[in-house]
């Protein structure tokens, strides 16, 4: 089972971000306090921690290593899958697949807002 660290760090890879970026969404001054979190050096508390799970888009317990697989809890991808298969469009494409579930996310962080 991967630590709090190790998701971290493939979440953040998974979106092409920077310490400095993931930093900057959390609202810290610096990256260090991430970095360590990265590193396994120091654990984030209960706030930030349901923070981070909102900016990386997926459930605490996935980062608290509770549940192995994000798919199964992630609604915005589970919706995706269902309208690419409804759609007979290929699952294998990354590219397809990242900018309609960035889509999905817009609409849903819309949709929160109203």
């Amino acid at each position: 089972m991967d630590s709090l660290g190790k998701r971290l760090k493939k979440m953040r890879a998974a979106k092409g971000w920077t310490l400095k970026e993931v930093a900057k969404r959390l609202g810290l001054k610096g990256h260090s306090t991430y970095s360590n979190w990265e590193y396994d050096r120091t654990e984030p508390d209960r706030e930030m921690l349901i923070k981070l799970s909102e900016v990386m888009g997926c459930p605490p317990s996935y980062l608290l290593g509770k549940a192995d697989d994000i798919e199964k809890h992630d609604p915005i991808l589970n919706k995706l899958k269902d309208l690419l298969e409804q759609n007979n469009l290929d699952l294998g494409d990354t590219d397809t697949f990242e900018m309609i579930k960035k889509v999905i996310e817009v609409v849903a962080i819309n949709q929160h807002k109203k």
